[in-house]
């Protein structure tokens, strides 16, 4: 039989073992007996690593032995050799054994004995994974990175116990996707200071994937080089894998370098004029340009050797070239590909352990006829556009129609079969900070695309509005992990998990506004309301705001807990206001004073990313001809 339940003695925490799988296979063990980590405060355990250990092995131990005595007050002694007639913790195992050879594979097993427990993953990185899953299964949660902001309401939850003990037992866990990415992307609010958290918080939800622009949009703002001295360290000790790149063609064939000297190989406007314009692809059919390309991305990948994945795509909002020759090449889908073969065949020459990533986007989001693409490439599909009003292959929305077949067009690929993710939207630049949470959506589009084989998904992240969309990141990050992922079960267990006695009003809360945010607000791809819709949706929103006046009641004693959802009011009072706004545009001026001031209160506490963006969508014609402070 299966023991039930993993107890934590002496506290009020049991964790449901079937409920705190993720997608796990569990296999029976033939009697239930406890395995002993801590007993009246006093360590009655030992955490063993092997000598010689992988660093992420390691740092697993180091991340036991603190979070058990955070939990407990004692302290397990880590030890490469196991004291005999104690019990342990067996941290990958007692020796080296064959894995997979999948640097993809992050399944991971857990098998709790009489007097043992052995976590071993098909990677370094997948063994940490399971000491994350262990600790879970002990009560932790960890619901955001540790941003500052979080502060009193915190951005995990500890149990504490003197006594802490697991049941016999044994399961595996399998990842739904093989891709779990986290974007830093525009980077309006990263910082070297509170990357690491991100970071932190990515292995602890099972993601295995930190990506970063080489140069966003070539502007010198979001820069790899900028965060890699304080994120290569923790990204190598957890065993993340680095992918670097984004939009920037641009970045190694720079206008300012190349152009006065070779104008030639920069692509030709409408005009026939040769573009200095940044979001002009170059002009890819010279083959002395692609050359110098070609040299220019090597020596990069050169000077940063703990690249994993190299990202190639072109400018954002991408012009190709319409000179004769360029044209003469193909359609955009295919000029696209000319290039990604060329650099990722003098990749796998010179360095084969990159794995070379590429994006179907905009006007080269459908395959390219006639070419194929090497083993050492990645597919990124971009839906950006898609509509979150329906499912991603809903036929009767001709938005997401569209994406629908272009993705089922790759799917058709041999050449790319088993290395097509999703670069997904669900948490969008486009929204600002809107709290558009669509959790059952997600779960939704996530078993959608496990069917048609898809096998990664990845995400944009922001620290300044991690707050509004910290329920969105939780959803994505679980689908990513879990085949049977259920959005009621994450709703019902994060609220408990995170509120307490007040769950069942923070349930309504975040019901009330994924039903009217994402149709109500006009958010791209989705057709903007009645105005007596809009009055509905607005009484809808009176609902949400009264549930959180409930949970404030309900947790009126709780000082960690009321902070967070005194802002979580902020984030529905700026969708109010949007609505509100809308449904007479005469109150656009009362509305922008409002939200300045909505603004200011809740400054630099995880809701809103890029104020003066979200500013300029409210004010009136003649507010926006002055400026806003």
């Amino acid at each position: 039989m299966i023991c039930r339940a993993l107890s934590i003695p002496g506290s009020h925490m049991t964790v449901p073992l079937m409920a705190a799988l993720s997608g796990a296979l569990v296999l029976a063990a033939p009697a239930c007996a406890d395995v002993t980590l801590v007993r009246s405060g006093v360590p009655a355990a030992q955490i063993v690593v092997r000598p010689g250990a992988p660093e992420p092995e390691r740092f697993a131990a180091s991340e036991l032995q603190r979070y058990l005595k955070h939990m407990s007050g004692a302290e397990l002694p880590v030890v490469e050799q196991a004291v005999p007639g104690r019990s342990a913790v067996y941290v990958g195992g007692q020796t080296e054994r064959a894995r997979s050879g999948d640097p993809w594979d992050d399944t991971f097993r857990i098998e709790v004995r009489r007097d043992r427990i052995t976590l071993e993953g098909q990677n370094p990185r997948a063994t940490l994974f399971a000491a994350y899953a262990l600790l879970e299964r002990l009560g932790c949660r960890w619901f955001a990175p540790r941003f500052s902001f979080y502060a009193e309401a915190g951005a995990e939850r500890v149990p504490h116990s003197p006594n802490l003990k697991l049941n016999d037992g044994q399961f595996t866990e399998r990842p739904a996707m093989r891709y779990r990415a986290k974007y830093v992307e525009e980077g309006r609010t990263h910082t070297p200071e509170n990357l690491p958290a991100l970071v932190d918080w990515m292995a602890k939800t099972r993601q295995n994937v930190f990506c970063c622009p080489m140069d966003y949009g070539g502007a010198g703002r979001v820069r790899w080089d900028r965060f890699r001295e304080a994120l290569v360290p923790e990204l190598k000790k957890r065993g993340l894998l680095i992918e670097v790149g984004g939009h920037g063609y641009q970045n190694f064939l720079p206008v300012d370098r190349y152009f006065a000297e070779h104008p030639d190989w920069f692509g030709m406007d409408e005009k026939g004029q040769r573009s200095r314009a940044r979001n002009r692809v170059f002009e890819t059919s010279n083959t002395e340009a692609m050359a110098e390309f070609t040299r220019n991305v090597l020596a990069y990948l050169r000077a940063h050797p703990e690249i994993d994945i190299f990202d190639l795509w072109p400018p954002d909002g991408a012009r190709w070239s319409e000179d004769p020759a360029s044209h003469a090449l193909g359609e955009p889908p295919v000029r696209h590909a000319l290039v990604v073969n060329q650099i990722a065949e003098a990749v796998a020459r010179e360095l084969p352990q990159v794995t070379v990533e590429f994006i179907a986007y905009q006007n080269y989001l459908t395959p390219p006829a006639g070419v194929s693409f090497g083993p050492n490439t990645l597919v990124g599909f971009c839906p950006i556009s898609q509509s979150f009003t329906t499912g991603i292959d809903d036929p009767g929305n001709a938005t997401n129609k569209a994406y629908w077949d272009a993705l089922q067009q790759w799917q058709q690929r041999k050449d790319v079969a088993g290395r097509i993710y999703v670069y997904s939207y669900y948490r969008k630049y486009a929204w600002q900070s809107l709290p558009v949470l669509t959790p059952h959506l997600i779960g939704s589009d996530m078993r959608t695309y496990r069917g048609a084989g898809v096998t990664g998904l990845s995400s944009y992240s922001e620290p300044g509005d991690w707050l509004t969309y910290e329920l969105q990141h939780l959803a994505l990050a679980r689908a990513a992990w879990n085949s049977t992922f259920d959005a009621d079960a994450l709703i019902r267990d994060y609220c408990r998990d995170r509120f307490g006695r007040a769950s069942g009003s923070m349930r309504r809360f975040f019901a009330y506004i994924e039903t009217t945010v994402p149709q109500a607000a006009a958010i791209p791809g989705t057709p903007a309301p009645t105005a007596e819709a809009l009055e509905r949706h607005l009484g809808t929103l009176a609902e949400a705001q009264a549930a959180l006046g409930k949970t404030k009641q309900q947790l009126a004693t709780d000082p960690r807990s009321v902070p967070l959802v005194e802002r979580l009011g902020g984030a529905l009072e700026y969708a109010r206001l949007e609505l509100w706004r809308r449904v007479a545009p005469g109150r656009s001026e009362e509305a922008t004073r409002q939200l300045r001031a909505l603004l200011a209160a809740h400054s630099d506490q995880g809701l809103f990313a890029s104020p003066d963006s979200i500013l300029r969508r409210f004010q009136a014609p003649r507010d926006a001809a002055n400026g806003v402070p």
